[in-house]
């Protein structure tokens, strides 16, 4: 699997960036519609307490990766999305 991984990390980057690309573009679109300013203080709360455990496990599962324990990869990535999710979820408004 060693010759897939170049691809697979490209790929992955690659979705990483337009998917963070796509957050910003609406979401400072949304901003200038509501006259807000997009990069306040809860809005860098917001993210800084979603990709630092999302970048933890990023680095954590890039390790598993190279240490070849791919079946345990997907529940890992999993996991840490959740912990991330929860994380920001307190800087967020209640439905």
């Amino acid at each position: 699997w060693l010759a897939v991984a170049p691809q697979l990390i490209i790929t992955a980057l690659l979705v990483f960036v337009l998917a963070l690309g796509t957050i910003l573009f609406f979401s400072v679109r949304k901003a200038k519609k509501r006259q807000q300013s997009f990069f306040n203080k809860p809005a860098y709360r917001t993210f800084f307490n979603f990709f630092l455990p999302l970048t933890t496990g990023g680095i954590f599962c890039l390790a598993l990766l190279l240490n070849g324990y791919v079946g345990i990869v997907a529940p890992v990535m999993l996991l840490f999305y959740g912990v991330s999710l929860i994380n920001a979820a307190k800087y967020t408004y209640g439905s």
